[in-house]
């Protein structure tokens, strides 16, 4: 269950890492943009800006939903992290609980075998399980 959800994290923060690629990306895209203002003499300064400004929106558009992803997702990490803690919590607990009956057989066997050595030493008959 623990090793679960580590792969489910693990996919997760490869997911943010992918989204801010992708948001890196987007900005650079706006970059180039924005320096090919610089050089553009053919294309007519107002369609340019037109052209920039409709780039820019869907760009920002872009981003601003890449940013909720990564948001949603790393309040999955931080809830998958927490339920995997509770998960050990719980583990260390059982681990501890299954010593404890263990220890308790442990006692029983010993009693058991002390029982049948007293029975066998006064001849009374023993019988097995």
């Amino acid at each position: 269950e623990n090793e679960k959800l580590n792969e489910e994290v693990r996919a997760k923060a490869q997911q943010v890492r992918q989204y801010k690629k992708l948001a890196d990306s987007y900005k650079a895209q706006v970059g180039e943009r924005q320096r090919g203002e610089e050089h553009a003499t053919e294309i007519g300064r107002e369609e340019l800006l037109q052209m920039y400004e409709t780039d820019k929106n869907q760009l920002e558009t872009q981003l601003q939903g890449t940013r909720n992803m990564i948001a949603h997702l790393s309040t999955q990490i931080e809830n998958l992290t927490k339920q995997n803690e509770r998960l050990k919590e719980e583990l260390k607990q059982i681990t501890m609980e299954n010593e404890d009956l263990r220890v308790q057989y442990d006692k029983l066997f010993l009693e058991n075998g002390e029982l049948k050595a007293l029975l066998t030493k006064h001849n009374i008959p023993v019988m097995e399980a």
